[in-house]
């Protein structure tokens, strides 16, 4: 199947006449979320401009434990990556020293000649 390439314009209306309905699916919020977060707009601005009421871009009550967990759950894996990085750099670095250690000419003088 071909694929169609839309105008801005096409993707605008289309933009509308989902801020339009009555109820969005989560990828359909998402998309308005993110719509919202790019404007660098605040919830209760990006709700007047596109006549929304700004409850519909505020998190749901029921929806707060499972952001809440999300949050944790990031914070722990940051904290992970964070010292794979640290572990992996200090790695990194022995293995330089060794890799210099054991390319390090013998018995080398004084570079410099007595005038």
């Amino acid at each position: 199947m071909a694929r169609v390439h839309r105008s801005g314009s096409d993707r605008e209306s289309d933009f509308r006449s989902l801020l339009k309905r009555r109820r969005w699916t989560t990828s359909e919020a998402r998309v308005v979320i993110e719509a919202q977060s790019r404007s660098g707009l605040s919830s209760a601005a990006f709700a007047r401009r596109h006549g929304l009421q700004v409850q519909r871009l505020l998190v749901k009550r029921e929806d707060l434990a499972e952001i809440k967990k999300q949050i944790r759950n990031y914070a722990r894996l940051r904290k992970f990556v964070e010292r794979w990085i640290d572990l992996a750099t200090e790695l990194s670095v022995l293995q330089l020293q060794e890799h210099h250690q054991e390319n390090k000419p013998e018995g080398r003088g004084r570079s410099r000649r007595s005038a």
